[in-house]
């Protein structure tokens, strides 16, 4: 139950943004040639720092972070400067 109360709400929030921007668009606010460049930005900027964000919070990069003798409680807790450096060096790899 608690999963598709989780889903609704991911559903709801993008149908949400959707009503948003056809409103923006619709009310003149936005003109349908910066619909463009607004996707370009969602696309190359947004998106890739909230698929970062999650990975941030997943208990495989808390595992590893501990593994390589990072202090890390728990997916919830802040991640150090080293740790986000040790990420970045191992991430060079691929």
């Amino acid at each position: 139950m608690e999963i598709s109360f989780l889903l609704f709400k991911q559903i709801a929030q993008f149908f949400i943004m959707i009503i948003m921007g056809y409103t923006l668009v619709k009310l003149k606010i936005v003109k349908s040639e910066d619909s463009k460049v607004l996707s370009m930005v969602c696309l190359y900027l947004i998106m890739p720092c909230v698929i970062i964000n999650s990975f941030l919070k997943s208990k495989d990069l808390v595992a590893l972070l501990q593994k390589n003798g990072f202090e890390v409680k728990s997916t919830q807790s802040s991640i150090e400067d080293d740790a986000i450096g040790f990420l970045l060096k191992y991430w060079e790899r691929f």
